[in-house]
């Protein structure tokens, strides 16, 4: 894409003149005038961060340099064949969803002398949007991914230190049933002392008894 865009935007990069803010703000102020028909879409469950490094990591797959500022990102001379043979300019604005968890992104294209609409570039516009669908079930389903994986992981986790408690558990029980068993044990022969003790005790009152009886005589 032959325009002011990329001049001013790798001016202002590779010269140190400017932050990205700067950089932005000049290509922007240089795209295509007009109306474009923006693509509005919706990552379900993705924070706004997390979409906005994964939509860089996406759009520098097709040679785009990108600039972001907050919430915005502007992808600057991306190389799609699947749109067009040229170049091409995206800007895209990320919110969150109010209430819940998820990502808004709302896409402008630049086609370098017009921008994206459904009217005019039908075809182009279908492309754009199957590329941001790949890009939304890319996103979406990694993150999905990601809990899942951390999920499998607490379970794993979770089953080691189940499994290492029904061991010990089994371990105390088999100490309880044996504590069980030589209590069991101690309590007969207890029963047994008793009885000799009583047997022991009532012949000593009774040997006692006759020793007086003897010493009366």
């Amino acid at each position: 894409m032959k325009n002011g865009i990329i001049y001013f935007a790798f001016v202002l990069l590779f010269a140190g003149c400017a932050s990205d803010k700067a950089a932005m703000k000049e290509a922007l102020n240089t795209m295509t005038p007009g109306t474009p028909d923006r693509i509005a879409v919706k990552v379900p469950n993705v924070e706004r961060k997390t979409v906005i490094d994964n939509w860089e990591d996406f759009v520098e797959k097709y040679d785009a340099k990108t600039y972001t500022v907050g919430s915005e990102v502007y992808a600057d001379n991306a190389v799609i064949p699947a749109v067009q043979d040229g170049t091409l300019d995206i800007y895209t604005v990320f919110s969150e969803i109010e209430n819940e968890t998820g990502t808004f992104m709302n896409v402008t294209v630049d086609l370098g002398g017009a921008l994206l609409s459904s009217g005019t570039h039908p075809e182009k516009y279908k492309a754009v949007q199957n590329l941001i669908d790949q890009f939304v079930k890319q996103t979406a389903g990694g993150a999905v991914r990601s809990k899942f994986e951390n999920v499998t992981k607490s379970i794993r986790k979770h089953e080691k230190e189940r499994e290492s408690l029904v061991k010990e558990n089994n371990e105390l029980k088999k100490e309880i049933d044996k504590n069980k068993q030589e209590i069991s044990e101690n309590e007969k022969e207890i029963s047994k002392l008793d009885a000799k003790l009583k047997e022991e005790m009532e012949e000593a009152v009774r040997l006692k008894e006759e020793e007086k009886k003897i010493e009366k005589q």
